[in-house]
Order: structure tokens, then C-alpha cells, then sequence
């Protein structure tokens, strides 16, 4: 399930961005279960980072909807099901960004991950982000 999922990601990420959206949102969703059913994937850093990797590919996506991807989730009823079923009424790239912020936050917490090769690359563009929606005025 990782290893498919990461290879996927891997495959969408080097693609040119028309149409890798889905493979995107599928890899996110795979991760997601992926880390729901094993509580040592929660605790991994590479996981963490992924995940967040494939959250800010779909909120960088120029796409105008999120896709459909099949339930997976239909038979799962766990604390997963509440985070992909989602987003019903919020927008799906803020639904997203809080999902990579969330991922990569936690990844930047665990102090196994400065062992990854490209902590510093993550965390200079976590700081950056996060720096730059602080300074924008809030919008309604």
C-alpha cells in the first residue's frame, strides 16, 4: 500500500501537471489509510512528508475541481473516513493546505526527521508559507 502509493506520487510528480490531480488525491487518500491502520507509519517521518508533499501538489494544482475519486473508505470506519469524505462545503484547496500544513507540521516535530536528507528543503518552505499567510490579511 505504501510502496504503491509512494511510487505513485513519485510517477504523478514528474508528470506534466494536466491530469495528475487524481493520481494526486489517490496517493493522499492510500497515505491516509495507510497511517490510520499502523501506528508506526503515523510515527514516520518519510509518511508525514509525503503526505504533506502530496497535500501541497493538490493545493499548487491549477485544476478548477477537486476529482472524483472512487470511496475507498466505504467499508473503513475509522477517524480517516471524516478527513478525505470531506470537504462537503469548504473549499477543497484550503481543505488541502490545512491538511499539509498539518502533515508537514508534525513532520517538522518529530525529531527523527532531521535525520531525512531534505528536512532543511521542508522546513524552509513550511517557515515560508507559513510566514507569508500570516502576513496577508485575512479575507471572508
Amino acid at each position: 500500500l505504501v510502496s504503491r502509493s509512494t511510487y505513485l506520487l513519485d510517477i504523478a510528480l514528474r508528470s506534466p501537471q494536466a491530469q495528475v490531480l487524481p493520481s494526486i488525491a489517490e496517493v493522499a487518500a492510500w497515505l491516509e489509510v495507510a497511517i490510520s491502520l499502523d501506528e508506526k507509519l503515523d510515527n514516520s517521518p518519510s509518511m508525514k512528508k509525503n503526505l504533506g508533499l502530496a497535500y501541497m501538489n493538490i493545493v499548487r494544482s491549477n485544476e478548477n475541481h477537486f476529482p472524483i475519486v472512487e470511496d475507498i473508505f466505504g467499508s473503513i470506519h475509522n477517524e480517516t473516513e471524516h478527513v478525505w469524505v470531506g470537504p462537503n462545503d469548504e473549499d477543497w484547496k484550503a481543505w488541502a493546505t490545512k491538511q499539509w500544513q498539518r502533515s508537514w507540521g508534525e513532520f517538522l516535530d518529530m525529531s527523527s526527521a532531521r535525520e531525512e536528507a531534505d528536512y532543511q528543503s521542508v522546513k524552509q518552505i513550511y517557515d515560508t508559507v507559513m510566514k507569508s499567510s500570516r502576513e496577508r490579511p485575512h479575507q471572508k
